[in-house]
């Protein structure tokens, strides 16, 4: 197995300086195919898909050595390659979230403030309802040292100015408004909060998410009976 795979690697290398990069992908697909906890030979593919120009292939490879790491307890080098994935794809959801999560595992606080204040802002952008409340409901987790350090920090998370719902599509103007109510309502602003759920399901009353973080803002701020209302 090692003789096979130090032929491979010449091979491959010599592809490399040959600017043969097809030549060379291919002999990285079959070492990895051929042993795919063989991490090193992935890393190597994902850069050379990169190179091509074939980026999603690339972070796609990239994602899944991150999450070998993680299986295999090294969460220091899952975030390094998720950060790569970052660098191709700044605004990747998967990537925004497993950052959060594994400094938050790691007890870096900080780190985790940082990279929740840019899947923030990335779905600022990008309306992915249902899996930015998710992360959005992160923040109100009692015991969580990331939601303390956003509560006793009045930068990590500004309230966006006031939205003109015509100007968005409903989808857009619905994720943003909730997760302006979030923020009031971790810093003590629950009336605001609930103005801003009970004018979205004013026009869109079936709407779940908007429900639900109503009914979780009610019951943070001791109402509840207004809660089991909705």
């Amino acid at each position: 197995m090692f003789l096979r795979r130090t032929k491979a690697l010449q091979a491959a290398e010599k592809f490399m300086r040959r600017g043969q990069l097809a030549a060379a992908i291919a002999r990285y697909e079959r070492m990895v195919a051929r042993n795919p906890r063989d991490l090193s030979a992935a890393n190597s593919l994902g850069d050379l898909y990169v190179r091509a120009g074939r980026t999603a292939e690339g972070a796609a490879v990239f994602s899944v050595i991150a999450d070998q790491y993680c299986a295999d307890g090294f969460l220091p080098r899952a975030i390094g390659m998720l950060k790569k994935i970052i660098r191709l794809d700044p605004g990747s959801t998967e990537a925004l979230v497993k950052l959060v999560e594994l400094h938050e595992r790691l007890g870096r606080t900080a780190e985790a403030l940082e990279w929740q204040r840019r899947f923030a802002n990335s779905n600022e952008h990008n309306a992915e309802p249902q899996r930015a409340l998710e992360v959005y409901d992160r923040i109100a987790e009692p015991n969580s040292p990331v939601a303390s350090a956003q509560i006793a920090s009045t930068e990590i998370l500004e309230v966006s100015p006031a939205l003109d719902r015509h100007e968005l599509s409903e989808d857009e103007f619905v994720i943003k408004q909730i997760f302006r109510a979030e923020v009031l309502a971790i810093r003590g602003g629950f009336d605001e909060a609930v103005a801003i759920l009970r004018e979205i399901l004013s026009f869109a009353p079936d709407n779940v998410p908007a429900r639900s973080k109503l009914k979780d803002v009610y019951l943070r701020a001791g109402f509840a009976e207004l809660a089991a209302n909705e």
